[in-house]
């Protein structure tokens, strides 16, 4: 079977392809990043950071992934840090360009 959206082939067994399903799963989750983050900026909220490895990133609302797809083990370090802490400047870049698009996102 071909999948009708890409054109990839669907491997033996699978009802869907796995890149497409894997890009609406990616597109939902970062769709339902608008709603809390709105309400994160216009009362002055809390985000979380995690702490993977040697770098602090930022946590998605609803899951145990980071703005830039970094999944958080269970032994992951948390931290919350106020909306419009100089902080914010510390944490991983690809966080903060993908949370910078999320909130264009949430305001346009």
């Amino acid at each position: 079977m071909t999948c009708p959206t890409c054109h990839r082939p669907v491997g033996d067994g699978l009802l869907a392809c796995v890149e497409c399903t894997l890009d609406r799963s990616r597109a939902a989750l970062f769709d339902y990043q608008l709603a809390p983050l709105r309400r994160v900026v216009d009362s002055g909220g809390d985000l979380v950071l995690r702490h993977v490895g040697a770098h602090r990133h930022i946590q998605m609302f609803g899951c145990e992934f980071t703005y830039c797809n970094v999944h958080i083990p269970q032994n992951a370090r948390k931290a919350r840090i106020a909306w419009g802490n100089e902080q914010i400047k510390a944490v991983c870049a690809d966080c903060r360009r993908e949370l910078d698009r999320a909130l264009k996102g949430a305001f346009t």
